[in-house]
């Protein structure tokens, strides 16, 4: 897997870009996402 995501990185910050939202939108009620689409 770790040769994967040197091979293709686009793909590891695409995975953990979505995580990253996913967690923001289920933990926080989506307060910081809004906040920063604001700025």
């Amino acid at each position: 897997m770790l040769v994967d995501i040197i091979a293709h990185p686009h793909w590891f910050w695409l995975t953990l870009g979505g995580l990253l939202l996913a967690a923001e939108m289920l933990g926080t009620s989506g307060y910081l996402l809004w906040s920063g689409l604001a700025a």
